[in-house]
């Protein structure tokens, strides 16, 4: 460390960072944003940076940079502004999630090996094959390839990178999947407020090879008649029987529409009821009441008419007629 400047490399460019640590967050400037040619996200907040000067600065969005050091490399997100006094300024932020320890009386920044995962001779490096937008508070499926598999079609265990879950809140649950061809896909969990970028060729996890004899399933697969007899249990026949039938024909049509349980549908909340019954409301002479409709935001207004209109196509609501 040189005064207040490290050298570092991100996306394989050594570059020397200002070091400060009363900048909260770690910034590039969009001139080297540029020269790197990373993906640009827009932030969906509206935030101001106050800077050095005094003046007051919106950032342009945020971008994910590789940064290396102490022969690791690990993604991290930095907040790209319009002018910078420095192409990179490293932030509270990357101090504190990278536990360094600085040494003023020496002039020395020291980062902890611990905060970086070991190598294992038995597993295998996960990385993504595209770049990946997660959006907040919810789940996605991502592309992942594992090149050091030798083989066409295996099974492995995936296990998640801790990198993840502690600093950026994605997590990757443990699964057996298989590999063809040395990919395929994974699900992957945002329990942040905001989305998160999984930018392309980052190591994501680990895989190992599953052996076969130290697996066991909880019960046994189920056969065909288990299935057709669970899938029977949620379906309400007797909404089908036309009240025109007998008993003994209500017991024969019964019994063979319980045979064939997979012409319909699985849930019985999906399935399309058929009341014959009518109601009304009788106001007699009154005059309509008017009132105006409580207010709602846009985003519950979107909810509300998807809903309304799932609702029509089943047939549960019809259009209404009145005054």
């Amino acid at each position: 460390m040189h005064e207040n400047f490290i050298d570092v490399v991100l996306d394989g460019q050594l570059v020397r960072a200002l070091v400060d640590s009363g900048a909260s967050l770690s910034v590039i400037s969009e001139t080297f944003r540029r020269q790197l040619k990373k993906l640009l996200f827009c932030s969906s907040q509206n935030l101001t940076f106050r800077v050095a000067d005094g003046n007051h600065v919106k950032p342009l969005g945020t971008c994910i940079l590789r940064v290396t050091m102490q022969n690791q490399t690990q993604p991290f997100e930095f907040t790209v502004m319009p002018k910078c006094s420095h192409d990179v300024i490293l932030g509270w932020d990357f101090l504190k999630a990278s536990q360094a320890i600085i040494d003023c009386g020496r002039k020395k920044l020291t980062f902890d090996e611990m905060t970086f995962e070991p190598q294992h001779p038995n597993r295998l490096d996960v990385f993504t094959i595209e770049d990946c937008l997660i959006p907040a508070r919810s789940m996605a499926k991502i592309r992942i390839s594992s090149p050091r598999v030798t083989e066409d079609n295996v099974d492995v265990i995936v296990e998640s990178n801790k990198f993840l879950l502690m600093r950026q809140e994605v997590a990757i649950p443990s699964t057996i999947m298989t590999l063809l061809n040395k990919s395929g896909e994974l699900w992957v969990a945002n329990g942040h407020n905001q989305h998160r970028c999984i930018p392309k060729g980052m190591r994501i996890g680990y895989a190992e090879f599953v052996n076969p004899t130290c697996v066991n399933t909880l019960s046994g697969p189920l056969s065909h008649e288990d299935v057709t007899e669970e899938r029977a249990s949620f379906i309400e026949y007797t909404l089908m029987l036309a009240p025109t039938l007998n008993e003994e024909q209500q017991t024969k049509l019964s019994d063979l529409l319980k045979k064939f349980p997979d012409a319909f549908e699985e849930s019985h909340k999906d399935n399309r009821r058929r009341i014959n019954v009518k109601h009304k409301i009788e106001t007699g002479d009154h005059s309509p009441i008017s009132q105006r409709p409580y207010r709602i935001s846009p985003a519950e207004r979107r909810i509300i008419h998807d809903e309304v209109e799932k609702m029509l196509r089943k047939e549960v609501i019809q259009p209404s007629k009145s005054p």
